[in-house]
């Protein structure tokens, strides 16, 4: 897997704030006492930290038209789908993905104003 590019300035403070409500990205995190749990997610940094989680549920489709629409990461997007195309396994494709976008938001803090 090649590396990402750099994001710009713009990129990185977009992908460091929250969305708007109706932008809100859903998936859930999963209990073996409570079952699945939903998680509404205002921001890039809590979609990372759901994948962290020990049983995120999320749905890469929706992550993807995510990144694409409410973030505007094309380049992300589109690494995202090439996973999504290439893994078949569920487990594999969290693992890439996760980080994948653990990189990405390392990009952007790095760039960040302290």
């Amino acid at each position: 897997m090649t590396e990402l590019t750099e994001p710009d300035l713009a990129l990185a403070a977009r992908l460091l704030a929250d969305v708007p409500h109706h932008q809100r990205l859903v998936a859930h995190r999963k209990r073996q006492r409570w079952g699945s749990i939903p998680a509404y997610l205002y921001s890039f940094g809590e979609v990372v930290r759901l994948l962290q989680d020990k049983q995120p549920a999320l749905s890469w489709p929706a992550l993807e038209h995510w990144l694409r629409h409410a973030l505007r990461d094309v380049e992300l997007a589109d690494r995202v789908a090439e996973i999504m195309a290439q893994v078949s396994c569920e487990q594999g494709k969290t693992m890439q993905i996760r980080v994948l976008l653990e990189r990405r938001l390392s990009q952007c803090r790095a760039l960040a104003p302290s």
